[in-house]
């Protein structure tokens, strides 16, 4: 990052879209998605690959027990939150889960966490002890619920809506705001949600309309990586960066 230069690390990782990730010591675990092998019908999988950051190489790691993509990934306390998404059903069939879905890397286990209240596909933040879920897709809709998971007690809260739904956004938190980059079907909307007063604003910081994207606070600044920026799924190469002064 403070080069601002874009370098590959490595091409080996198997093909595929809408999948999670998350660091822990310096290990990439990359999480489910959906399968883009050539000629294969694209579905969620159950499947995790570890990259290890100091040496390059990269393994399987022991498969998520729900084959699952559009699900948030969060770390806390060492352990790697897997939350919502697309998960698949009987006779094939798709829907969005609540399941929540705990990896300790020390043990190499998977657990089962407390369901999510609203099941959908979402993105995910950590403020502090909670994992906030804000907005969403569930039942072809956007959604503006608001719900945040105690890993401590497993146990899940209900916060006010959001002003409007979202989905295909990514979420960060920064200075008491979850901030939520794009909307799908209006993609150049951010919404800033703020913790203290559990009320919800549209700014505008000058965001490229994209949807389905990742976001990383780093020094004081917001990343906004990649994305769609049609409905048609073309594919976005920006980096967007962002040194917000929190709305009042």
């Amino acid at each position: 990052m403070k080069s601002h230069r874009v370098v590959t690390i490595t091409d080996e990782l198997i093909p595929r879209r809408y999948l999670a990730a998350a660091v822990v010591d310096h290990k990439l675990y990359v999480i489910g998605g959906w399968d883009s092998t050539p000629g294969r019908q694209p579905e969620p999988v159950s499947r995790m690959q570890i990259f290890d950051l100091a040496t390059g190489k990269i393994t399987l790691g022991p498969p998520p027990p729900t084959p699952r993509a559009h699900a948030a990934a969060v770390v806390h306390q060492g352990k790697i939150y897997v939350i919502g998404g697309q998960a698949v059903v009987r006779a094939s069939a798709l829907v969005q889960t609540g399941q929540v879905e705990i990896f300790d890397p020390a043990t190499g286990q998977w657990t089962s966490g407390a369901p999510m209240p609203t099941p959908r596909e979402t993105a995910a933040t950590r403020v502090g002890d909670f994992i906030l879920v804000p907005g969403g897709f569930a039942a072809n809709a956007a959604r503006a619920n608001v719900e945040y998971y105690m890993p401590l007690k497993d146990a899940w809260q209900v916060l006010p809506d959001l002003r409007q739904r979202m989905s295909a956004c990514s979420v960060v938190f920064l200075g008491d705001h979850l901030f939520l980059f794009g909307n799908y079907g209006t993609p150049s909307e951010v919404l800033a949600y703020h913790l203290k007063t559990r009320t919800s604003r549209l700014i505008r910081p000058g965001y490229t309309p994209v949807h389905h994207t990742s976001a990383v606070v780093n020094g004081g600044q917001i990343y906004v990586v990649g994305g769609n920026t049609d409905r048609d799924g073309r594919a976005s190469d920006l980096i967007q960066v962002f040194a917000l002064t929190p709305p009042k």
